[in-house]
């Protein structure tokens, strides 16, 4: 809807380079600044933690392969060793039964049983190895593709939520640089002159004064430069034999308090 104009320097005032002109209302930029920049907080806390969900990512992947895995193999490792163990010892006993029955010392149930037990252990042996297999061929390569498929959603989202926030931040700033506008200061040495407005039947559309709103890039005050001004006077065609060339003339410019030239 435009600003409204709160103060401004006097019509036909002489200004120089930098000195003030107007001042536009800024409080509906103010409110929209403190808006702003409760999004551009928001967005930096959401970039701190994408950032942290990332490196948690990365240091999940190296957490599992140093720490986990090894653990869990390791663990794996100590049961087929124990199975090992046992199965050399089943099978020991079992040939030891097996002389003994022989001799009539032990019967076939014991025997049976000695057996039994070498198949047991054999069956948890090869349960170890294959659960180790399992870790080794399978359980590890899953477990990497799930992590490093995090690392790369996480990075994404990292880098989404920064691009957002660079957006957020330009439109603070862009909001800054319109408040810093509110006040406009002369870009060159001229006399103040304002730019009214008039329709088409020469009334009066848009005045510059204090209150009025300005719209956007509308003209407020223009500055010629008197150094390089000049008179354009329409002269009446039965008046112009009067006119000649060197003859004196009064100059009494609008807005300069009757200042004749």
């Amino acid at each position: 809807a435009g600003l409204a104009i709160l103060r401004l320097v006097p019509e036909g005032t002489v200004v120089e380079e930098g000195d003030f002109l107007v001042e536009l209302d800024s409080s509906a930029l103010q409110e929209e600044l403190t808006s702003q920049q409760i999004l551009v907080n928001t967005s930096e806390a959401l970039v701190v933690e994408a950032k942290n969900l990332y490196e948690t990512a990365l240091i999940a992947k190296q957490e599992y392969l140093d720490g986990t895995f090894v653990q869990e193999r390791q663990t794996i490792e100590s049961e087929v060793f124990v199975a090992e163990e046992n199965l050399n010892r089943a099978q020991e006993y079992y040939e030891y039964s097996k002389k003994l029955a022989a001799k009539g010392y032990v019967n076939e149930l014991q025997l049976e049983a000695d057996r039994f037990a070498v198949e047991k252990s054999r069956k948890e042996l090869e349960a170890a190895q294959t659960k180790l297999q399992v870790l080794e061929q399978f359980t590890k390569q899953k477990m990497l593709k799930q992590l490093e498929s995090d690392i790369v959603i996480t990075k994404s989202k990292w880098e989404a939520e920064k691009n957002s926030h660079n957006l957020e931040v330009a439109t603070l700033e862009e909001i800054k640089d319109q408040i810093a506008k509110t006040v406009i200061t002369a870009p060159r040495d001229g006399v103040v002159t304002y730019a009214h407005e008039t329709d088409r039947r020469g009334n009066d559309e848009f005045l510059v004064e204090e209150g009025a709103v300005v719209r956007e890039r509308q003209t407020i005050i223009n500055l010629p430069d008197p150094t390089s001004m000049r008179v354009d006077v329409t002269i009446n065609e039965s008046l112009i034999q009067f006119v000649q060339p060197g003859m004196p003339a009064e100059i009494r410019p609008v807005g300069l308090g009757g200042t004749v030239l």
